[in-house]
């Protein structure tokens, strides 16, 4: 059987929820990376011995009898343990004390005569237990002597057993009875620090949490404190692709992981890429991508200023530096706003805006505004162009059409460059006009007090260039303002 990278999100759920009827229903395949939880839950004697508790118990076991390699998770659970855990503790005040050398270790022994992959191979159970908590052990004294190394080849560590990816199954699954029979020796958060730094790390996270499910909020929290502001670095990129595979598994607290970037200040290309996932999942549904844009916008046009300067922060570094994490989500985010814009321009026949989507309208020329004015964004020609095709539309006279006129005006003075060819400024002017000509009928059938132009719009005079789009983010963050409840709702 093949190391299936991620963790169905049933059987996570499944587990979580102990639903034996649900489990039932999973392939052998899909049940194999929860394996150890359910050998161990269906062996050892529990505390409460009601009728309903035996008979899951027997559920369990009906689930796990026929798999071959319930066997091999057996043996494991028949290893004394207490002899194991002074043995873990010697090895672990050894390592503290500064001593790196791989052979110098009590729970592996000496190799100088072998390769430790085939020692490893050739041993009961009991010495493949103690061969892996010595090598964790060791990976983790490496990590801590170079803490300051961010480079890919220091940071992922070589290691003949996560190397091979025929072990990957068994070694999971040894964790993991480890981490539950060693609870005051191991702790979860830095077993999972050290995996991050070899071969199939995140993938065997993955399965720590499928097999403990209570400790995905805690896994998630630690990837994220430990990460950094900004993801520039080998590092961010392993944390984001494990809390992404966590995610996968467990999506319905994918926004919830989210929130905890945005409240750590902490791996923005991170959460940007939840949200994309979010309404992909989805497919596209009209309340995820309300959610999308208010989520980005809200980042910038809050009142928080730090995490104002940290997601403005990203963007700026994220057209810097191509190829890396930041940039690549960046990317992402505007492939999908533009998307959005092309998809509400398809919509509008002869520019005519359907009252349906006048909110989302407003809302995303909001958010290219404060992307703009805020994040100094460089708008892309393609942009350029659906962006002026969406801000010269007409749309009804409603409160909800006078406020998206109201941002449109707003975002031609605050961004000189959507004007700076011919065809956009001609298109501007005449809609200027336009406006001016229907601004009595948009009084008087919107019920709000609106004024849209003046006499140099009314005989076709060029738009006003400004000398810097900074000066005027203010106004173009009240414009947003105003709108904030309307987008948010819709």
């Amino acid at each position: 059987m093949t190391f299936k990278k991620g963790v169905d999100s049933k059987v996570f759920r499944a587990i979580q929820h102990v639903d034996m009827q649900e489990l039932a229903q999973c392939s052998e395949q899909e049940i194999r990376p929860v394996l150890p939880c359910l050998v161990r839950m269906g062996l050892i004697s529990p505390l409460d011995t009601s009728k309903k508790c035996t008979n899951m118990k027997v559920n369990i076991l009906t689930i796990v009898s026929g798999m071959e390699l319930v066997n091999s998770i057996v043996a494991l659970l028949s290893i004394d343990f207490h002899k194991l855990e002074i043995d873990v503790k010697k090895e672990q005040q050894l390592r503290q004390k500064g001593n790196t050398v791989q052979n110098d270790s009590i729970l592996i022994g000496n190799l100088s005569n072998t390769s430790m992959a085939l020692e490893y191979e050739r041993s009961d159970m009991t010495r493949r237990l103690s061969i892996l908590l010595g090598e964790l052990l060791y990976i983790q004294s490496q990590i801590q002597e170079g803490e300051a190394s961010t480079e890919h080849d220091s940071y992922l560590k070589s290691s003949e057993l996560f190397d091979n990816d025929i072990f990957a199954e068994e070694l999971a699954d040894i964790i993991c009875i480890a981490l539950a029979e060693l609870p005051t020796t191991l702790s979860i958060a830095g077993i999972t620090e050290t995996l991050l730094h070899v071969h199939n790390g995140p993938a065997i996270i993955c399965r720590l949490v499928a097999n403990f499910p209570d400790s995905f909020r805690e896994v998630c929290t630690y990837l994220i404190q430990s990460g950094e502001k900004q993801e520039e670095n080998v590092s961010s990129a392993v944390r984001a692709n494990t809390i992404s595979l966590l995610c996968k598994m467990n999506p319905s607290q994918a926004l919830t992981i989210r929130s905890k970037c945005v409240e750590l200040c902490r791996m923005p290309a991170l959460a940007i890429t939840l949200s994309l996932e979010h309404v992909g999942k989805n497919g596209g549904d009209e309340k995820d991508e309300g959610d999308m844009v208010a989520f980005v916008s809200g980042l910038l046009l809050g009142n928080d200023q730090t995490i104002r300067n940290w997601i403005a922060m990203f963007i700026r570094t994220g057209q810097k530096r191509k190829g890396e994490v930041s940039s690549n989500a960046l990317h992402q985010l505007r492939e999908e706003l533009s998307r959005r814009l092309q998809k509400i321009i398809e919509s509008s026949p002869e520019g005519e805006l359907p009252d349906s989507l006048v909110v989302q309208a407003s809302a995303l020329l909001r958010l290219y505004c404060a992307l703009r004015g805020i994040a100094a964004i460089k708008f892309q020609d393609e942009e350029v162009n659906l962006i002026v095709q969406l801000l010269t539309s007409h749309p009804n006279p409603t409160p909800a059409g006078v406020r998206f006129v109201s941002i449109g005006l707003c975002m031609l003075i605050a961004c000189p460059s959507l004007v700076s060819l011919p065809e956009h400024e001609r298109r501007s002017i005449e809609w200027v006009q336009w406006l001016v000509k229907e601004e009595a009928y948009f009084e008087s059938a919107s019920g709000v007090t609106a004024s849209f132009g003046g006499d140099a719009a009314a005989h076709g005079d060029p738009l006003p260039q400004q000398p810097a789009e900074r000066h005027l983010r203010p106004g173009v963050r009240d414009a947003g303002h105003e709108d904030r409840h309307s987008a948010t709702t819709t």
